[in-house]
């Protein structure tokens, strides 16, 4: 692949990624104290990724759809804290694609 689609291709998936991240923040549907590792880890995440489009996952437990993995596991912590009789936010619309 060309060097100059490489790299459209990553900006394409950082700025997916990054909008993902802000919606679940806004929302709540991440834990308060995964907020700061996830900001500083995105573009790690979205430079590391391979080649390919973006996959999309969804979340076993509550039907939530986001582009990485990486994201993915730090939404299953708030199911987790909700198991621990802390609130989990359920008025909160989830980000859907």
């Amino acid at each position: 692949m060309n060097k100059f689609w490489e790299t459209l291709q990553r900006k394409q998936s950082y700025s997916l990624i990054h909008k993902a991240v802000n919606d679940l923040v806004r929302k709540k549907l991440i834990p308060d104290y995964t907020v700061k590792y996830v900001k500083d880890n995105i573009k790690t995440d979205a430079h590391n990724r391979q080649k390919d489009k973006v996959k999309f996952i969804s979340c076993p437990l509550c039907g939530i759809t986001l582009p990485s993995r990486f994201l993915m596991r730090q939404h299953i912590k708030i199911h987790g804290q909700a198991r621990d009789n802390e609130p989990f936010i359920a008025d909160a619309k989830p980000y859907f694609y």
